[in-house]
């Protein structure tokens, strides 16, 4: 395939590599120019495209045809570039088909076995009997054929071969025929080196410009191009033998073939593009055939990056509710977390399809429950309608999200999707009756408390004018609600109390009390630091607080999928981002260690010790960090190499879900960005995920109970990888420490554990195959591998 260009505009760069395709039922196949003579579409030139191969037609904008794609790509960097305008294009076709044996024949209506020597007009050749012959080349038009004959019985051969020679005596004529749009036609000039099939020769002919595919009667074969070879005059009779009667019929002697090959070559004229579609943006427009192409930007085309999403429904059912999206920035780099999450870059614009055109939405934009995600709201895409004219799905409705420069790292963008919290929202829950004693507790129903409760006290007399002026100037408008009287209830007035960390501020009048949130007690004064509660039934209520939370509240992702209460409009639910984050109360022995800790660094990182305690701090999801000072594990992994003014953290997360638990690029940012603030500008941090040294299990069991012997070894197994858990595993619960392998005793002894295990006959540990620099360098963390385990029959 040939193109023909003629650019309308001076040479000018191109726009990038161009990428030539053609559409397929299965997408684009990708074409690679034997060669390019127009050097990217800047000057005059061929283009030629070899090895094709079969180019079924496809449909595209309503054309049945031959399509070929050329997409122009932006180069990178800020080299100027410009699209050509095309003053002229022409195509055409150069085909060469390599010899080959015929694809089928047949005489007079039967077919014949070419895996052999035929007889190609049959035992007794009479005027006007044919040979049909098959071959796709045979339906190209003006192309230039050549059909390499080989006889089995050639007129000058020798006289000992197995079927006499072809007789030439009476000089018979074949005619070479083609179908045509308008029937059989003769072929002309047609140059004969067979002789009429009497001798070895090729045949070489020109098919007409109008030769067509056909079906021949009674053949049995479907479409395809053909040749009909015809006896037209002469016959292929021999002399009588020698001695023979006068009366006795001459002898027939006709052609044999041996083989027959075909070779093809074709060139169309060069001609104007039979349709021409210009597509950009996923929009596509026809062009007229033959007028100068100038490849641009279309009308309502964008200079913006730009994302679109195809949504299922009616614009009027779009239009009716609000679609809530939220936006997830790639992982990026482990060794190098991102520290610009999609807050940082300016913010989108969101349009809708609208006409003709884009419609800008209302859109309520904030930042998303996950580290670096933005939640976006749209309403009031009112006049929203289908995208025609299009390259993507017309039957959806589209949306489309602009960036002034370039794409930000987005990872995924989820619809339907809100912030959730592992947590109870509970309303005035009563506490108890005030006595009027100094020092009264209550507790609450719910813990872990979280966040900032509501308490409230109903007090007999409400405040005086300047003691309520101020309490509502420090509380704000709602912290006293008067209820009027109703019926043979008297008015009630309610009044907020405020929670805070101790007494030592507190006067005999302050409305102050304490909250343990981990226990849920609810203390109040004793009238001297901090006010008693008046007296009365049922008057210390709690009207709002939030309890859950704890490591309980950790999901993984896809963990959810049943909904505990009907919601309207909701039919299923389901978390794509596991949750995370949750902890539990330290203990004293934590607490004890970690202020110790801060007595030695005091909140600032100068030594490896400081580094690990305070990544600790920089999130609840770190459950171990090793510092390698003076390391640097981006360029060298082991950490064998100095590294001046670096320093290397390995962070393991807080992650029970996972055998092999990585941090995500998330929690890598935000203790990265934690120590930054506390350690030197000039400092280099490189932070980690751990490097792994699977631990292989080889376990015999013996089991004598027969009710548990069949699931004694599944239960070793699940036990086994328990143990070796990183995060969860050890004897305490508390993981396995950088560096730290397991011992074969502290295995036998949870082997041992198992129900029905009597005795353990073998437990050996093997370290992986190829890990024993991994091991040497001792900055590892030991987590399961692969857990064998046999039963033996008892002694």
């Amino acid at each position: 395939l040939v193109l023909e260009i003629e650019p309308g505009n001076a040479a000018a760069p191109a726009p990038g590599p161009l990428q030539w395709s053609r559409p397929t039922a299965d997408g684009p196949l990708p074409l690679q120019p034997a060669s390019d003579g127009s050097c990217g579409l800047t000057r005059s030139g061929e283009i030629v495209f070899e090895g094709l191969g079969d180019w079924p037609q496809q449909a595209l904008d309503g054309q049945l045809a031959h399509w070929l794609s050329c997409r122009f790509t932006p180069p990178a960097g800020d080299a100027p570039w410009q699209l050509p305008t095309l003053r002229g294009c022409r195509v055409f076709v150069r085909r060469r088909l390599a010899p080959r044996p015929l694809a089928a024949a047949t005489c007079n209506g039967v077919a014949l076995d070419l895996s052999r020597e035929v007889l190609p007009l049959g035992e007794r050749p009479r005027f006007s009997d044919t040979c049909l012959l098959q071959d796709p080349a045979f339906a190209w038009p003006g192309a230039q054929l050549s059909l390499e004959l080989q006889l089995a019985n050639p007129a000058d051969g020798p006289a000992t071969a197995p079927i006499p020679p072809v007789s030439k005596l009476h000089a018979p004529a074949l005619h070479w025929e083609c179908h045509t749009a308008s029937g059989w036609r003769t072929l002309a000039h047609v140059r004969d080196g067979s002789a009429g099939l009497t001798r070895h020769g090729s045949v070489q002919f020109e098919l007409p410009a109008d030769c067509t595919p056909c079906t021949p009667a009674r053949s049995g074969h479907s479409e395809a191009g053909w040749l009909r070879l015809r006896l037209a005059r002469g016959d292929y009779t021999a002399e009588l033998p020698p001695g023979a009667p006068a009366f006795m019929p001459p002898p027939h002697q006709p052609p044999a073939l041996a083989a027959i090959q075909v070779s093809a070559t074709m060139a169309t004229p060069p001609c104007s593009p039979q349709a021409v579609l210009l597509e950009a943006q996923w929009q596509r427009r026809a062009v007229a055939p033959g007028t100068p192409l100038r490849l641009a930007r279309l009308a309502d085309d964008t200079q913006e990056a730009a994302l679109y999403l195809g949504l299922h429904g009616s614009p009027d059912e779009l239009a009716a509710q609000a679609l809530h999206f939220v936006l997830q920035s790639r992982p990026a780099d482990t060794l190098r977390p991102t520290t610009q999450p999609l807050s940082a870059w300016p913010a989108p614009r969101w349009q809708f399809r609208h006409g003709d055109g884009w419609a800008d939405c209302d859109v309520q934009v904030q930042a998303g429950a996950e580290p670096g995600s933005l939640a976006c709201v749209l309403r009031g895409c009112t006049g929203w309608t289908k995208w025609g004219g299009s390259t993507v799905d017309a039957g959806l409705a589209w949306l489309r999200l602009l960036w002034p420069q370039a794409l930000p790292p987005l990872s995924r963008v989820l619809l339907n999707a809100v912030g959730a919290v592992q947590q109870l929202s509970l309303r005035d829950e009563l506490l108890g009756s005030g006595n009027g004693r100094p020092g009264q507790a209550f507790t609450l129903a719910h813990v872990p408390v979280l966040g900032e409760p509501r308490l409230e006290v109903r007090e007999p007399l409400p405040p005086d004018a300047p003691e309520l002026l101020a309490w509502v100037g420090e509380q704000g408008s709602d912290a006293l609600a008067h209820l009027p009287a109703q019926g043979r209830l008297a008015g009630q007035t309610w009044v907020r109390w405020q929670r805070v960390d101790d007494f030592s501020a507190s006067g005999p009048l302050s409305r102050h009390y304490l909250l343990d949130a981990a226990t849920g007690r609810v203390s109040f004064g004793d009238g001297r630091r901090g006010r008693m509660p008046p007296g009365g039934p049922n008057n210390i209520v709690m009207r709002r607080y939030r309890s859950g939370g704890g490591r309980a509240g950790n999901c993984a992702a896809q963990g959810l999928q049943q909904l505990l209460t009907t919601t309207p409009y909701v039919e299923s639910v389901s978390n794509p981002d596991p949750a995370r984050g949750g902890q539990d109360a330290p203990s004293a022995d934590t607490l004890r260690g970690a202020s110790a800790a801060w007595l030695r660094h005091r909140d600032r990182a100068v030594g490896a010790a400081d580094f690990e305690d305070l990544a600790l701090l920089a999130s609840p999801e770190v459950a171990r960090v090793k510092c390698l000072a003076a390391r640097d594990l981006r360029r060298d992994p082991l950490g064998r190499l100095d590294a001046p003014g670096c320093m290397s953290l390995v962070v393991l997360p807080r992650d029970s879900g996972h055998a092999r638990p990585c941090p995500a690029p998330s929690l890598l940012a935000q203790v990265q960005s934690f120590l930054r603030e506390r350690c030197t500008a000039d400092l280099e941090l490189v932070l980690a995920a751990p490097t792994w040294l699977p631990v292989d299990v080889d376990l015999e069991i013996v089991c004598t109970d027969p009710a548990l012997q069949a699931g004694a070894a599944e239960a070793c197994g699940d036990a086994l990888r328990a143990w070796l858990h990183p995060v969860d595993g050890g004897r305490e619960g508390r993981g396995w420490d950088f560096g730290r392998l397991p011992h074969v005793s502290d295995l036998v002894r949870v082997v041992r554990g198992i129900d029905g295990v009597v005795e353990v006959r073998r437990l050996r540990l093997l370290a992986a195959e190829g890990m024993e620099e991994v091991r040497a360098a001792g900055c590892f963390i030991a987590c399961a591998g692969q857990v064998r385990c046999t039963q033996g029959s008892p002694a």
